[in-house]
């Protein structure tokens, strides 16, 4: 779990920089707030920190989703739940077991 965290909070910081560079193309063009016209600089900082706040509202809760009902070691060690066995089944390393032997039934 603490793996679902540093990458929350990576990603909360390239937003927030992004949205700080967006603040700065906006002081730098001489626009104000409420537009969001002007300075072609400005409008691809605008569009994409827009376009990143519209992917995390995604992209942070499927995270935490799959790191807390389906982790297998990548999420980072989450006491929730898993699917049973999925930790205790070992697949053979290719090359040492032949397909017929997954064939059989």
């Amino acid at each position: 779990m603490a793996f679902v965290a540093l990458v929350t909070l990576l990603a909360l910081g390239l937003y927030v920089v992004l949205t700080a560079h967006a603040a700065f193309r906006r002081g730098k063009g001489k626009i104000a707030a409420p537009a969001t016209t002007g300075e072609e600089n400005f409008e691809r900082a605008l569009r994409i920190q827009l376009n990143t706040a519209e992917q995390l509202l995604l992209f942070l809760p499927a995270m935490w989703l799959a790191g807390l009902y389906a982790s297998w070691g990548w999420s980072g060690s989450a006491p929730g739940p898993s699917i049973p066995g999925a930790t205790s089944v070992r697949l053979p390393r290719a090359g040492r077991v032949s397909s017929s032997v997954w064939l059989r039934p």
